[in-house]
C-alpha cells in the first residue's frame, strides 16, 4: 500500500514517476544531480500540502536540523520561532517539496540564487537570527530561480495531465528503488542521503538490517558509540543547542531507537537518535559493500 510505504519513510523521499539518474533534454542527457536536472524533476516531488499532519511534523524537525547545520547557524531556534516558520511555509510555500526547501538553502549558501531584479547574486545572511524573514527570503529567491530556469530551458511547470499514472500497488516498488539508489549513490560518492533516519528505518522494516546488527561485536558497538559522540561534538561546535543532546548522550548512551513506547521524544533524544542512525546507516552500507550484498 502506498500509505504504508510512504509513512515508513515519513513520506519525505517519494521519487518521481519513471525516475532515472538522468533526464533527456534537447537530445542531451542531464544528470538529476545538476541544477537543470533537479529543476526538471522537482515537479514530481511530493508537495508539502500533500503530507499528513503526523508525517509533516517529523519532516520539519529533520529539516530544521539539517538546514541550521548547512548554513552554519550558531544558536538554538526556540519552539515559537519554529512554529512561525512552519506556519509561514504551510501558508505561502506549501506548493514546494521538502527536497526543494533543502535545495533552496544549498543553492543560497553556494551563491547560486538570484538576488534583486538586477540579478545581483548574493547569499542571504541570517546574522545569527534564524527567523521567518530569513527563511522566506531564501524561498522567494528559490522560486524566482526556478521560474527563470523553467523559462530559459522550456521546462514543464507541472506534470502532464495526460501522462499515465503508476498503479497504486507499484509505489512500494518505486520507494524501494529510491532506497536502493541511496546505497548506489553512497558507493559512488561516500555521501549519505539527507534524511538518514527515515532511510535507516525503512531498511529496518524490511528486515535487512538484522544480519548486519547480529554480526556486531561489542568492540564495534563501542566504536559506533565513539563515532556518535564525535559527530555530536561536531554539531555542538556548529550549534550550541546540540549541547543538551551531547550531554544527554554521555549520561544515557544507549537510547532506544524507537523511543519509549508512545511517549514523545524530547528534542535532545530526537537529535541523538538521528545521529546514531546516521552512524549505523554508514556502517551498514559499508558492510553491504564489503560483503557484496
Amino acid at each position: 500500500m502506498l500509505e504504508n510505504a510512504i509513512h515508513t519513510v515519513i513520506e519525505s523521499i517519494e521519487v518521481a514517476p519513471a525516475v532515472s539518474l538522468s533526464v533527456q533534454m534537447n537530445g542531451a542527457s542531464i544528470p538529476v544531480q545538476s541544477n537543470l536536472g533537479f529543476a526538471s524533476q522537482c515537479i514530481y516531488f511530493k508537495k508539502i500540502r500533500e503530507y499528513s499532519s503526523e508525517a509533516i511534523s517529523d519532516c520539519f524537525a529533520q529539516l530544521f536540523q539539517r538546514i541550521t547545520l548547512l548554513v552554519g547557524y550558531r544558536g538554538s531556534i526556540d519552539e515559537l520561532q519554529k512554529g512561525e516558520i512552519k506556519n509561514a511555509i504551510l501558508r505561502h510555500f506549501s506548493s514546494l517539496s521538502f527536497e526543494e526547501i533543502y535545495k533552496a538553502f544549498q543553492l543560497d549558501r553556494s551563491n547560486q540564487l538570484a538576488g534583486d531584479e538586477q540579478k545581483i547574486r548574493t547569499v542571504t545572511e541570517h546574522y545569527q537570527f534564524f527567523d521567518v524573514s530569513y527563511v522566506t527570503s531564501v524561498l522567494v529567491k528559490y522560486q524566482h530561480w526556478l521560474r527563470q530556469l523553467q523559462r530559459d530551458h522550456h521546462l514543464p511547470i507541472a506534470p502532464e495531465k495526460s501522462a499515465p499514472q503508476l498503479p497504486k500497488h507499484s509505489y512500494d516498488t518505486e520507494v524501494e528503488a529510491y532506497m536502493i539508489q541511496t546505497f548506489e549513490d553512497f558507493k559512488m560518492t561516500n555521501q549519505l542521503p539527507t534524511l538518514c533516519s527515515f532511510v535507516y528505518n525503512w531498511w529496518g522494516k524490511q528486515g535487512v538490517l538484522k544480519p548486519f546488527l547480529n554480526a556486531l561485536s561489542q568492540r564495534k558497538l563501542q566504536q559506533f558509540r565513539e563515532e556518535t559522540a564525535q559527530v555530536l561534538r561536531q554539531r555542538v561546535r556548529k550549534d550550541i543547542s546540540w549541547s543538551v543532546a551531547y550531554k544527554t548522550f554521555l549520561s544515557q548512551g544507549d537510547v532506544d531507537y524507537q523511543g519509549s513506547g508512545n511517549k514523545p521524544l524530547t528534542d535532545a533524544l530526537r537529535k541523538i537518535l538521528s545521529v546514531k542512525k546516521e552512524v549505523l546507516l554508514r556502517a551498514f552500507y559499508q558492510w553491504k559493500i564489503e560483503n557484496n550484498t
